[in-house]
């Protein structure tokens, strides 16, 4: 039996190009571990031992009974029997296709190839379903290709659809999207960069919360999702239905009278501020979020405020328009400033849509509710003539995104000296917190504020590791001395530790995430993920495994599968090991370190085929300079 030393663990890592599984995006660190510097964390990684739990924030009260967390949702179709036109005003907007079954679409076949990642990519329809098949490069010719049958679309079409697929339980987003505005295929935004993640992107119930109506997670791991209704729908913005159904149904409850009725929530009814954290939900996500203590990512209700439930933070804006960056833009213009009714509300109905000939129209009419035509200093003729006399065109202008082919309205309203935003960032980013909050406790808000920087640390290339670690791990610290540490403060000051390379503060702060959360959480698996890979390191092969073992039953993840499949070899159990090798390349077929690794198994058994096969890949595959 071969033994996987340590000298090959060292290069297969540098042959890896897996994301890490810390988070939704699972975006890979800035750079590997072996580079960061002790410095970043500051003088020490405490290891002060676990206080006393402080109790968890407290959520405001609501005259609305449905805003508990009690209320159960019931889906859409539970309204259109006392909600007719309602329901079919709704149907007509973006949000009600915001999802749709993929086979009802009828789009062409095409061929995407992505040279610099090394994937060529087929979008194919046969027999009325599509799927699409991925392919590696090697040596100009395409090898390997692997069908994956599409599932479902996300967007509504309106500037594009995206595809999701499903692969061992787990749902994972396609590299190819459709682009309405450019009726073309292409590569999904955030897949044109050389490590683009091909069909390793696994997507977690929080991805789709705002694109799906309900969702079930199983088992509870958020990474094990079915989706129960499709579509954005009527509780997304109004909440739970069960009060409401159990008080208003024939055969259960009686009808209320007039006035406000309580058992659900409607928006018109709300404080501008708790009307805007209905949108708000979906449409502010900036540079991180991060729940407040003991709350989930779908805790939110209508009706209450937003930050009760999560905290999200920019970094100072810098012109560049983001998909859902129309929250800050908006709050950032004067008009907002200086009106007390102004909100998302006020252009966009969300039950009813305005035909494309109407719609100018109606956004000048918005406009010209507050402002006299006679204030604008463009000469009525011109005005007429270069803007169609349409008010967005100079004080909304369409801007460019991070999205290729797309181009977006900027809702910063006033007067732009270029499409692109004039602001200019500080030289050293801030983290910004968004909207205005109750204060927390000085703990909490350490948290909040500690969580936010690892998050930064770890995916923006804007914020220097050094800086954002640093002061991630003096407010973790904070948190965890003042008594808000949890399972989430415990694996962030692991992850600081593994990337700064401190692997006995690495064991410390893990054992901690994990004596405190026994769920298949983000701060469970983080934790997991950093440790597993230092008990390798250690040679502490079973427990290792161990810690794999639970890994690969609750992610999808290639790296992870690698180093189960090398601590399973070491162990002595050679065809478990190969079986976990092939789970690694069938989920990353250009991991040239599972290559690594097949052809030193193969070699014990004397399979000089399969060994040819795999050193040939693996040469070809790794990396140049490696």
């Amino acid at each position: 039996m071969a033994h996987l030393n340590l000298s090959l663990t060292r290069r297969l890592c540098a042959a890896l190009m897996i994301a890490s599984s810390f988070g939704c995006e699972q975006s890979p660190p800035a750079a590997p571990a072996a580079s960061r510097s002790k410095a970043a964390s500051g003088a020490t990684l405490e290891s002060t031992a676990s206080v006393q739990a402080m109790p968890l924030p407290a959520l405001p009260a609501s005259e609305f009974l449905n805003t508990g967390a009690d209320g159960r949702y019931v889906g859409s179709e539970s309204c259109r029997e006392c909600h007719p036109e309602q329901t079919e005003s709704f149907l007509a907007t973006k949000h009600s296709r915001s999802m749709t079954t993929a086979n009802a679409l009828n789009l062409e076949d095409a061929a995407v190839t992505h040279s610099a990642a090394g994937y060529a990519y087929k979008s194919r329809r046969s027999a009325g379903k599509m799927t699409h098949t991925e392919s590696i490069i090697v040596n100009g010719t395409e090898q390997v290709e692997q069908l994956y049958p599409i599932a479902v679309t996300v967007g509504s079409g309106e500037f594009g659809h995206s595809f999701l697929t499903e692969a061992d339980g787990f749902l994972m987003q396609s590299p190819l999207t459709w682009y309405s505005t450019r009726k073309c295929w292409d590569l999904s935004p955030g897949y044109d960069s050389p490590d683009q993640m091909s069909f390793r992107r696994t997507i977690s119930a929080r991805c789709l919360y705002c694109h799906a109506g309900i969702t079930e997670i199983q088992d509870g791991n958020e990474y094990k999702v079915k989706i129960v209704e499709e579509a954005i729908g009527c509780e997304r913005c109004h909440g739970p239905g069960s009060v409401h159904v159990a008080r208003h149904h024939p055969t259960i409850g009686a009808v209320s009278g007039s006035g406000i009725d309580y058992s659900i929530v409607n928006p018109s009814h709300l404080t501008r501020e708790l009307q805007e954290s209905v949108c708000q939900q979906c449409h502010l996500q900036s540079a991180t979020q991060v729940l407040v203590r003991g709350q989930k990512f779908d805790s939110y209700r209508p009706g209450m405020p937003l930050t009760a439930f999560r905290r999200d933070y920019g970094l100072s804006l810098s012109g560049k328009m983001t998909i859902v960056g129309h929250v800050e833009q908006l709050h950032g213009s004067a008009c907002y400033e200086r009106s007390a009714t102004l909100s998302c509300t006020t252009c966009h109905d969300p039950h009813g849509k305005v035909s494309d000939e109407q719609l100018q129209i109606h956004y000048r009419q918005a406009c010209l509710s507050c402002h006299a035509e006679s204030a604008c200093s463009e000469l009525p003729a011109v005005r007429a003539e270069r803007q169609q006399d349409r008010c967005v065109s100079c004080h909304m202008p369409a801007s460019p995104t991070e999205v290729p082919h797309v181009a977006f309205t900027h809702h910063r309203i006033g007067i732009h000296s270029s499409v692109s935003g004039s602001e200019t960032p500080p030289e050293i980013p801030q983290l910004v917190s968004l909207l205005n909050a109750e204060k927390l406790s000085d703990a909490d808000q350490a948290r909040l504020d500690g969580l936010a920087w690892l998050n930064l640390a770890l995916s923006s290339s804007d914020v220097g590791f050094e800086t954002s670690a640093k002061s991630a791990r003096e407010s973790l610290q904070a948190a965890w001395d003042g008594g808000a540490g949890d399972a989430d403060v415990a694996a962030g000051m692991a992850r600081i530790a593994f990337e700064i390379g401190w692997p006995d503060m690495v064991e410390l702060w893990a054992g901690r995430a994990l004596d405190l959360d026994k769920s298949p959480s983000d701060a469970r698996t983080g934790a997991l993920s950093v440790l597993s890979e230092i008990q390798f390191s250690k040679r502490e092969f079973q427990s290792a495994f161990d810690s794999l073992e639970e890994l690969t039953r609750v992610r999808r993840d290639a790296r992870q599968w690698l180093y189960r499949g090398m601590a399973e070899q070491n162990l002595g159990k050679t065809d478990d090991a190969i079986r976990s090798l092939q789970r690694s390349l069938a989920i990353n077929p250009r991991n040239p370190g599972a290559h690594v690794a097949l052809t030193a198994v193969f070699r014990t058994r004397q399979d000089s085929a399969a060994v040819r096969y795999h050193e040939n890949m693996a040469r070809q595959l790794m990396p140049k300079g490696q």
